[in-house]
């Protein structure tokens, strides 16, 4: 301001004689010149020149003359610091501005240790730097304010006018932020909100602290906002990711269970996949940030950039060091793992490995074949570091194009390096590693893939084997791992740069017919160590698909008929199949077959029409089509009659009648046959132990549901919905939708109790989010009509946080059930807590969660890879772990 200035406040002209007993003191550079302010008098404190609240306290001042001052603070003896503009003679009634308050955890000695706040504009108090105190002397430590010589040694009254004038008064004055302390803004930054404006507030206050001269920042956070603008931060790529990030907000997680690193995601990966390279590239900006920081411990906030640049180089070239020993497998001294330890153990080292950039990659293993596979995807050039710190430069100089090629090449093969190592170490019967890298890109160059995992791309950068004992001799991979990789690529007969290298993931040796058999063709028993866990002694005990077995049998007919050459031959081969079976359908469907084949009505080299002709029209499906089209025409009583009668047929034809000795049962997955099993075992389903568990046609199960729905508001109907509902139970024992439909035909006539006892019945045995949800909303709702409204409130807020799929109705009826006089809002944590003391179930439990994860260790291990997807996926839909999910992909499609 100089000559301009237009302050005329605070100014107090002392008399001759108060300063006879007056101490002031000028403190060269106390107040540093800033934008439109260039100070032209010096700064200080004046101490028994003014009145003031307490003996010998003191005014921080400008000092305009021999004996005038403007005030600016007055500061006790406490180390508080007020704002005021005229001398006080009572203790302020006000927080103060800054205050410097001792660390109370630390041990008794000649060193203090504490902190300095300000009050900022929300009127919170915020650290902005700290301090030591030592033989009488304060010294200010970890703030970007540069207090140059000044910062050190000083007495008790410059060190709280210091502190004041440049962490209060300077700011105000300059219209600045205070200055930041240490690196912790970035973490704060970063937990605050939106990803995108939070690296964009960290690169600002960087770039603001460079634009002041009394201000610098930490080398680590120049050094984070050098590495985010290479990323792309503030270019046009990351405006046009900024315009899609607003309908579809990017998102910034650390994975703490695993790596503990920053993950930078977005809920459209499709949407983002033309910007896969920048968000890899930003997200790896701030790994390198956090990697280096840990590195530099509680000398972060004070290395220079020289230190962090070292670090950094060190850190990417060194990422191969947290290879575990491949040479000492850990069941070097047991029995050898199985295929589940073998996954689980690969995909949990995988996602614990702390790298600068983020790669992805799918594996497949043949435990018994002793191979894994690898197709990983590592970041391209455009990812690696731009600048790198350079001594001799004395800062920081451009990377070529070509060094970050040859960087990004090194990365790669210690990555493939990593994972060769990783399988070996899982286990000693793991003879061979087969792995191929690939470069990230964006979305535009591969059209079609998208997502963390896309599926096409550019070329491979290489592939290449390694078998364990060249693999681990002498340590090589260490030692590749550590210098230049490239020698023991070549050495390993790696494929390089050479166009359409395959998968290793396509490999017939990882292949095994037994992994994509299903339990319904089969009646092997089941591997001891895998009963208890699938509830099942055999593989049919696991079939879930009423057709399964017939259309295998049919497809093996058209295998056969499309090779024989006249109709007779044709005729004895279906004829053999119907003698060979007791299976009532399948008789039947071979003279279906015979009939059609003999009348030539069907070509014998079509086999989809074979097959088809084999399995005949479903009466029970053909029954609920025309049904709803009478329906639709408001002929309900009629479409009632016609489901009522195609069931009736079905059951009473004998096939799927329960008796003394079998039941009939419908589920919609693995997982829930599974659960049903387990539920068995337990001593759930009394009618059903110790009778043998058949299937029955999921038709016959959806035309006794389709019966329900349709006399749900037929009141005078309404046992004969119920008979209709219970027996949808019966057949589905695990299914959601018979139970949901029988609660709500309870509901309608108003039997509450009913209804929530039915729901409750699902609970039990519940694993599908989206049914869960219904569930808890319909129980929500009875509850509330029941008079326990806080069960009720329960209940939504129950079903909102399980799936949104009701999630918009839920809420409704949620603020609607608010507005009664006795009905509260519940905090998050007390949801459970008032549902449990209501008697409702809480869904899924922990026991199932875990018997989840036992039955798909033990279809694993048992190779049967169809029903593991089915209980493992399950599981994920509760428990997204990161390695689990890996797993469930290492089982193929």
């Amino acid at each position: 301001m100089g000559d301009d200035d237009k302050r005329t406040g605070g100014i107090f002209e002392a008399n001759k004689a108060s300063l006879i007993f007056a101490t002031k003191r000028e403190l060269p550079g106390a107040m540093p010149p800033c934008a439109g302010f260039a100070p032209q008098n010096p700064y200080g404190w004046v101490s028994n020149a003014m009145p003031a609240p307490g003996k010998d306290e003191k005014y921080i001042v400008e000092f305009l003359g021999k004996t005038t001052f403007r005030v600016i603070a007055y500061f006790d003896k406490f180390a508080r610091a007020f704002a005021v503009n005229q001398p006080i003679t009572y203790p302020p009634a006000t927080t103060p501005d800054l205050t410097v308050s001792r660390y109370s955890d630390q041990p008794s000695g000649p060193v203090e240790r504490g902190c300095v706040q300000v009050l900022d504009s929300s009127g919170e108090m915020h650290v902005v730097s700290e301090y030591r105190f030592e033989r009488g002397r304060y010294y200010i430590e970890g703030s970007w304010f540069d207090f140059a010589q000044f910062g050190q040694g000083l007495l008790y009254e410059e060190f709280v006018t210091r502190l004041y004038l440049a962490f209060v008064y300077r700011p105000a004055l300059c219209g600045t932020q205070p200055p930041l302390y240490g690196i912790g803004n970035v973490s704060e930054e970063l937990q605050r909100g939106k990803p995108r404006y939070a690296l964009e507030r960290i690169a600002g206050v960087v770039a603001g602290a460079d634009a002041d001269p009394a201000l610098t920042a930490p080398g680590i956070e120049r050094a984070l906002a050098r590495w985010l603008g290479e990323a792309g931060l503030g270019s046009d790529r990351a405006t046009e990711l900024k315009r899609i990030a607003k309908s579809d907000p990017l998102r910034l997680v650390r994975t703490k269970k695993y790596a503990d690193t920053y993950y930078l995601g977005t809920n459209d990966d499709e949407a983002a996949a033309p910007f896969r390279r920048t968000i890899w590239a930003l997200e790896g900006a701030l790994n390198r940030f956090l990697l280096v920081s840990e590195s530099l411990g509680d000398r972060a906030a004070a290395a220079s950039e020289s230190e962090v640049g070292q670090w950094d180089y060190y850190l990417i070239e060194s990422v191969a060091r947290q290879m575990p020993l491949a040479e000492s497998p850990v069941d070097a001294q047991d029995a050898a793992a199985g295929e589940w330890s073998i996954r689980l153990g690969i995909a949990q080292a995988v996602e614990r490995l702390r790298l600068p950039f983020r790669f992805t990659t799918d594996f497949r293993v043949n435990a018994e074949g002793g191979i894994v596979a690898f197709d990983a995807v590592a970041p391209d050039a455009s990812v690696m570091p731009k600048s790198r710190w350079r001594d001799e430069a004395a800062g920081w100089s451009e990377v070529s194009q070509a060094e970050r090629e040859v960087q990004a090449m090194r990365y790669a093969m210690r990555l493939a390096l990593m994972l060769a190592a990783i399988a070996f170490y899982q286990s000693v019967s793991i003879e061979r590693v087969a792995v191929a890298v690939r470069p990230v890109s964006d979305g535009t160059d591969e059209p079609g893939g998208s997502g963390e995992f896309p599926q096409e791309g550019p070329p491979r950068l290489f592939s290449v084997e390694f078998e364990r004992a060249a693999f681990c001799g002498n340590s090589a991979y260490r030692q590749a791992g550590e210098g230049d990789p490239f020698p023991f690529f070549n050495w390993a007969g790696a494929l390089i740069g050479q166009a359409d290298i395959a998968s290793p993931l396509e490999d017939e040796r990882l292949a095994n017919p037994l992994r994509t058999m299903p339990p319904e063709i089969s009646e092997q028993p089941l591997p001891e160590f895998a009963c208890a866990p699938l509830g099942a002694s055999e593989l049919s005990d696991l079939a879930v698909n009423y057709s399964a077995k017939r259309r295998h049998t049919g497809e093996q007919l058209a295998d056969a008929i499309a090779k024989a050459e006249s109709t007779t031959e044709r005729i004895r081969i279906v004829s053999a199949v119907k003698d060979a079976s007791a299976d009532l359908d399948v008789q039947e469907a071979c003279t279906r077959l015979m009939v059609a084949l003999t009348a030539d009505e069907i070509d014998p080299g079509d086999q989809n029409a074979i097959v088809n002709r084999f399995l005949g029209e479903d009466e029970l499906i053909a029954a609920i089509t025309q049904a709803r089209v009478m329906a639709e025409r408001g002929e309900i009583d009629e479409a009632v009659t016609m489901l009522a009668l195609a069931i009736g047929k079905a059951e009473q034809s004998g096939r799927f009648a329960d008796t003394a000795d079998t039941v009939f049962r419908c589920f919609d997955s693995y997982a829930s046959r599974v659960v049903y099993n387990r539920a068995r075992q337990a001593g759930r389903f009394e009618r059903d132990a110790n009778r043998r568990v058949e299937l029955a046609p999921d038709s016959l199960y959806f035309c006794c549901l389709e019966v329900v729905k349709m006399l749900e508001h037929s009141f005078d109907r309404t046992e004969e919905a119920l008979g209709y509902g219970k027996r949808c139970m019966e057949l589905a024992p695990t299914g959601g939708p018979g139970y949901l439909q029988t609660a709500r035909t309870y509901m309608l006539v108003g039997d509450m109790d009913n209804t929530i006892a039915t729901i409750n019945r699902y609970l039990e045995l519940a694993i599908l989010p989206n049914e869960i949800a219904m569930g808890y909303y319909q129980l929500a709702y009875a509850e509330w009509k029941a008079g326990r409204l806080a069960a009720g409130v329960a209940g939504y807020l129950k079903s909102m946080t399980t799936s949104p799929i009701i999630y918009d109705q839920a809420r409704l009826e949620l603020e609607e059930l608010l507005n009664e006089p006795e009905a509260n809002l519940l905090p998050p944590d007390e949801i459970d807590e008032v549902l449990a003391a209501h008697g409702v179930v809480l869904a899924p439990s922990e026991e199932a969660f875990d018997r989840l994860l036992e039955a798909s260790a033990a279809a694993v291990d048992a190779g049967l890879f169809v029903v593991a997807r089915s209980v493992l996926a399950a599981y994920c839909q509760h428990r997204p772990d990161d390695a689990i999910v890996n797993v469930l992909r290492s089982l193929g499609d």
